[in-house]
This record gives C-alpha cells, structure tokens and sequence, in this order.
C-alpha cells in the first residue's frame, strides 16, 4: 500500500472498444511502432492522426497497397478543413487510398495468414444506403481514437468522478472536482473549461 498527501494520475490512453466482430485481429498503434518490418498490404481504421501518420510511414517504408477507413465523410475533424484538404490530397498522391464514409463491420482471418476486413460504404444521396466493400490485407491497424485508461483503476472506491470517454473530470489546476487530494494529468485528465 501507498499512502501520500496527494495522488496523481497520469494512466495515459488505450484504443477504444470498437466492438466489432474479429476485433482481436487488430494490431493498435504500441504494437505497430514495435514491428520487425511491414507487410505489403495494411488497413487503417479510422481517419485520425494516428491513421494517417503510420500510413505515411508505411508508404514511405516500401508498403505496397495502404487503404486508411474512415465512417465519416471528413476525416480529422479537430483540425483546419484546408490543412485536412492538403493532407488528403497528398496522401492520395502518394497512393494511399483513402476511403470516406465507410464503416467496418468486421475482420475474418483469411486463407494463409491474410484478413479479410468487410466494411459498408454508406452512399447519403437522400436515402442513406449501403454498399458492402470487402478488402483483402496482411494487417488491420487501429486508429479510431483512443479513450483513457481508466476503467480498471477503481476510481469510484476514492469517489473521483470521470467519464469513460473523457477522463477524470478535474478543474482548471487539473485537481479532481470530487477529490481534493487526486490531481489527474495528461489523457486521463477531462476539463470542460477554456482559456480567456
């Protein structure tokens, strides 16, 4: 046992849950930067940064067929919309292919040690429907956002409040708002206030 004045907490983030079928398939982005070397066909899912800076690497590192898979119909939307429009166009340049709009719905292993990631391209021209798109590749990469690691810190036993997907809920000093005694520091740390 442990005992101080004051707690910090700083568990970092893990991949969020994307609960979806052949989910154990997926290598997320710790086990990624860990790799000997790259197969020649790998899929992101998601249209974050994690996505699109691997899949850089990858193109860069001699990968052959890079397929990024984001659900909605821009991806990194955190981020200036121009900036987003020049990095989609260069990454299209380098031959990655970008697919907006398109949902995963599972991964199967394949023959050999291939995969096989089956995903809806969800067409909205006025009566949303949908179109299955099945992708052959030797690696499904995770890159649909990350959540803090919280879940199993028993938080509710010192009585901090937090969200599963935003954190710790803390003030502007990064102090918990229900334990004086807790501070909470970098992903797990969930402050809905702004600067003046």
């Amino acid at each position: 046992m442990l005992n101080g004045k004051y707690i910090l907490v700083a568990a970092g983030a893990k991949p969020a849950k994307l609960n979806i079928p052949g989910e154990e398939h997926i290598t997320i982005s710790d086990q990624f930067l860990e790799l000997d070397y790259l197969p020649d066909r790998i899929v992101f899912i998601g249209g974050g940064y994690i996505s699109f800076e691997f899949a850089h690497i990858a193109t860069r590192d001699g990968a052959k067929k890079i397929t990024i898979l984001h659900r909605c119909n821009k991806p990194l939307g955190q981020f200036d919309p121009d900036l987003v429009d020049q990095l989609l166009q260069s990454t299209r340049e380098l031959g990655i292919e970008v697919q907006l709009q398109t949902e995963v719905k599972g991964i199967v292993r394949s023959s050999g040690n291939g995969l096989t990631v089956n995903a809806f391209y969800i067409r909205d021209n006025g009566n949303r429907s949908k179109e299955e798109h099945i992708i052959e590749t030797d690696m499904v990469v995770h890159g649909a956002g990350r959540v803090p690691d919280v879940e199993t810190l028993d938080l509710e036993a010192a009585g901090i409040e937090y969200d599963k997907k935003k954190g710790i809920k803390v003030n502007e000093y990064l102090q918990s708002v229900s334990n004086a005694a807790v501070y909470a520091a970098g992903d797990v740390a969930a402050w809905s206030g702004g600067h003046n």
